[in-house]
Formats: C-alpha cells, sequence, structure tokens
C-alpha cells in the first residue's frame, strides 16, 4: 500500500536523527583512533577495533521505553522512540481531533476540531516517557487543538435558520343549517436561540469539555380557539313570543341552536386534538314551546277576576276615582313585573284634574288633591286577592272603609305609602278599570293555568280588627290550602 505524506514525513524525520547520530559515533571513533594509534604499528590495531565495534553497538542500539508504560491510555512499554511515536500518531489519527455534540430536539449539531501540533505532542510525550525511566507509568496526553469560532457561529445561524418555523394559529368556520362549527387546530412554531448556544458551545470547546451538550429548542406557542366565546356566539336559546306593551301585540317567536356536547367536553375534545387536524362540533335546532299564533290565541283570554265595589255621589271625589282608573286602564304587567299604584297613576295633582276630596291624613279626616283614590287600590288589592298574586306592597286604612271588606283594604299616599303586586302568573296581566252605576269596576285579564277558584273569608274579631283567610279549590271543587292572609288592625274614628 502506498505510503502518505504523514508516514513519510514521519520516517525521513527518524532516519535524519538516526543518521545524525551514526555520524557523531564515527567522528568520535576517528578521533579515538589518531590519538591511541602508535604510527605504523600494528600493536595498536586492537584498541581501534574495540574502539570502532563499541561505536558501531551504540549506533545499532536505541533507548527503549520501559515497560508497563502507557502514553494517553495507550501501551508503548518496551516500544524504541520511532515505535511509541508511530503507535501514538497511528491512535491519534484513527480517533480524530476531538468533537462536541449538541443535542437538539429530534437532531445533532456535530462541532468539530482540529490538531493544532500533533506531532509535537506526540514526540514531547514519547521523550518524556523515555526520561521517566519507568518513573511514571502513565503519561498524560492531550494533544492540542484549534478551532474556528467563527465558523461554528455561521454553523450554527444556518442550523437555526433551517429550525425556525412560524407558528400557525387556530382557525375556525360556521356553517348553516343546521349550525356545524368546524375548527382546525394551530401548529407550534420553532426556533433556535442561536447566541446563546454559540456561547454554550464556545464555553465548553475554551474549557475542554467535550461531554455532549443538550440544548432545548424554543416551541413557540400558537393561538388557540376561544371556544368560550365561540360557544356563547353560536348558542342561541329558543325564544318564546311574547307580548310587546307598545304595540300592544305578540312578538315572534325565535327558533335556538345548542350544541351537541357541552362546552367543558368540547374543550377536552379541542385540547385533545393533534395539532394541524380538525374538530367538528355540531349543533342542533331548539324549537320555542311558544309560537306566537299560540301566544295571540292564550293572551288576555280569560277573566281571572272582576271585583266591583260602590262609591259616594260625591262629585270631586268620583272625579279622582275616574282619573285614576283611566290612568291604570288597560295597564299590562308582564310575568314577573311588579305594579306600582303610584307609578302608574303617578302624583295627584290639580293640574292633571284631580280635585279636592276627604283623605285620612294622620289620624284626622283632612280634604286633599285626590282624596278617595284608596278605593281604586283597594278593589285592586281584592282582584290580587282572588287571583293569588304576589303582594309586595300593602297597608290599611287608619279607619275602616264601607266599600270593601274588613281587612281587604289598602291606602296609598303619594311619597310615602305605596301598593305593590307582583305578577305572578305566566303570562301578561291586563287591568282594566273604569267607574259604572255607582261601582269602581276592577277586571283582572290574563291566562288561566291554575284552573283554582278562590273564596275570601273576613272575619271580624272586634270592630276594629279583622281576619282574613284564602280558601283555595281545583278544578274538582276539592280545597288545596287554606291562607292566613293576616289582621288588619283599625282606629277608631274621632268624633
Amino acid at each position: 500500500m502506498a505510503e502518505s505524506f504523514l508516514d513519510l514525513l514521519k520516517k525521513s524525520s527518524v532516519l535524519r536523527n538516526k543518521l545524525i547520530g551514526i555520524f557523531a559515533l564515527l567522528a568520535a571513533a576517528l578521533f579515538v583512533l589518531c590519538v591511541f594509534s602508535p604510527a605504523g604499528g600494528n600493536d595498536g590495531d586492537a584498541p581501534v577495533e574495540e574502539a570502532l565495534s563499541s561505536v558501531a553497538e551504540g549506533a545499532e542500539e536505541e533507548p527503549l521505553i520501559p515497560e508497563g508504560t502507557g502514553i494517553g491510555g495507550l501501551d508503548v512499554g518496551g516500544l524504541s522512540r520511532e515505535e511509541a511515536e508511530d503507535k501514538l500518531l497511528a491512535a491519534c489519527e484513527a480517533a480524530g481531533s476531538p468533537t462536541l455534540t449538541v443535542l437538539l430536539s429530534g437532531r445533532t449539531l456535530t462541532i468539530e476540531t482540529d490538531f493544532s501540533s500533533l506531532n509535537e505532542d506526540v514526540s514531547s510525550a514519547v521523550e518524556r516517557a523515555i526520561s521517566s525511566g519507568g518513573d511514571e507509568t502513565e503519561i498524560p496526553f492531550e494533544p492540542a487543538y484549534t478551532y474556528d469560532s467563527r465558523e461554528i457561529e455561521a454553523q450554527i445561524e444556518a442550523l437555526a435558520e433551517e429550525i425556525y418555523a412560524e407558528p400557525v394559529d387556530t382557525s375556525w368556520e360556521v356553517t348553516v343549517w343546521p349550525l356545524v362549527l368546524t375548527i382546525t387546530r394551530g401548529k407550534s412554531g420553532a426556533a433556535l436561540d442561536a447566541d446563546g448556544l454559540t456561547e454554550a458551545v464556545l464555553n465548553a470547546l475554551e474549557a475542554g469539555n467535550f461531554d455532549d451538550l443538550s440544548w432545548e429548542v424554543e416551541t413557540l406557542p400558537f393561538e388557540e380557539a376561544p371556544l368560550d366565546e365561540l360557544y356563547e356566539l353560536y348558542t342561541w336559546a329558543a325564544l318564546d313570543a311574547s307580548y310587546d306593551r307598545v304595540s300592544h301585540s305578540c312578538t315572534e317567536e325565535r327558533n335556538g341552536d345548542e350544541p351537541d356536547i357541552p362546552y367543558e367536553d368540547a374543550l377536552k375534545l379541542l385540547e385533545d386534538t393533534p395539532e394541524g387536524e380538525s374538530l367538528t362540533l355540531s349543533f342542533h335546532l331548539v324549537e320555542p314551546e311558544i309560537t306566537a299564533a299560540d301566544y295571540e290565541e292564550m293572551l288576555f283570554r280569560d277573566l281571572l277576576c272582576a271585583y266591583t265595589s260602590p262609591y259616594t255621589s260625591d262629585y270631586n271625589r268620583t272625579e279622582n276615582l275616574r282619573l285614576a282608573c283611566e290612568a291604570i286602564n288597560g295597564t299590562v304587567i308582564l310575568p314577573g313585573e311588579i305594579f306600582s299604584f303610584n307609578d302608574t297613576v303617578g302624583e295627584r295633582t290639580t293640574a292633571k284634574g284631580y280635585r279636592s276630596a276627604i283623605a285620612y291624613i294622620s289620624g284626622d279626616s283632612v280634604a286633599t288633591t285626590g282624596g278617595g283614590i284608596c278605593q281604586v287600590a283597594s278593589t285592586i288589592y281584592c282582584c290580587c286577592l282572588y287571583t293569588e298574586m304576589e303582594i309586595v306592597q300593602r297597608e290599611p286604612h287608619m279607619y275602616t272603609v264601607t266599600y270593601v271588606p274588613g281587612g281587604m283594604d289598602a291606602t296609598v299616599y303619594w311619597g310615602s305609602i305605596d301598593f305593590r303586586f307582583r305578577n305572578s302568573s305566566d303570562y301578561p296581566l291586563m287591568i282594566n278599570a273604569w267607574l259604572e252605576d255607582g261601582y269602581c269596576h276592577i277586571e283582572f285579564l290574563g291566562t288561566d293555568t291554575l284552573h283554582h277558584r278562590v273564596e275570601m273569608e273576613s272575619i271580624g274579631l272586634s270592630s276594629l280588627k279583622y281576619q282574613v283567610y284564602r280558601y283555595v279549590y281545583d278544578e274538582n271543587d276539592a280545597l288545596i290550602k287554606k291562607e292566613d292572609i293576616g289582621v288588619s288592625a283599625y282606629s277608631p274614628h274621632r268624633s
């Protein structure tokens, strides 16, 4: 096999050193011959021959490395200088210059170095092994190496460009009808901190640390879909037809959409969906329970209660009753809403046509603007009792009245005392109010879903105290419940 240039270089160096040694020995032999040999005598031949023989033997012999000696873990015991150098050089060339391996996510990066003075380092190590004379059994050997920091930086920068990936955000689209929400999950991006990795690699090389260097590739997160907002946006409750108090008509019903999969379950499915893949979420149609046609048919179809109370022929008081009824007539209270007598009728002023009539104020019968309208409030209260409406605020008069049973009256006074009740039925309630033939008429129109029959009982515990009970019967006239409405106490009239 043809020898490499490095092999020839090594052998020529060894041969040169060997020839120099032989010539030095021959010169020494000639010097000895000239000094010790007598002129023309044969007797001096023996010493000269011995000297030449000694020189030749010295030229043939080279110092051997003591047995059991190693260089950098390589056994060189019993070898000559040349043999040890050859063996060490061969081992270095086989192993190559040191490399640093960078472990990245799913890939590796190899940083290479070059020997800077291998022949000199080998010769120095062998010389030390020979010179130790066996005192050192293991000669440390770390050949010097070099690296190009700019080349390493460029190598890492190129890798960073190769690794970099922009994240792709999650997207979605909606199709109708039926409503289907398709969410395509985004993809994470990746980035390599080239400056940080370059610094870490150069620090390791500077310290001579060639252990594997682990380095994380940064994951660039993508924007997830706002599933909660999407669910809120595309989930519609079915809307029943209702009453519009402004137009006095029914509003149209509206279909709704509900997701087939509850939000929490859908969120878990989305989190489990691999990046870049799609998740399909379906919605189903929800129909309203009450259509506009149904609602119109049921709206104010039933007379829930009609109650009348007689009034006196006092003109001013009658006019006040008329104005109050006029303000209330046709009022609609939606389910759950509260009716306020004072809010509905408003302040009783002469500008509105209210007149001065007797009213009970602070224990006295006093002529006041709007006096007498408590009769309208009391008549409405009686209708509330018969229709089982929820009473929010009610106070009895100071004195007993004659137009409704004891304990079934309600007083009002602008700015301090109000009568209020809540429409506790499932449908709008309309109040009709008017005066006719000496009576104050109050009607409650609505939709009867209870089908109850109600009887009221007013028991006089005394001339100034009344206990009121309510008896509720079902469609078969069976008593469902007896309710204690309460006791109303009054003051005696001042003489």
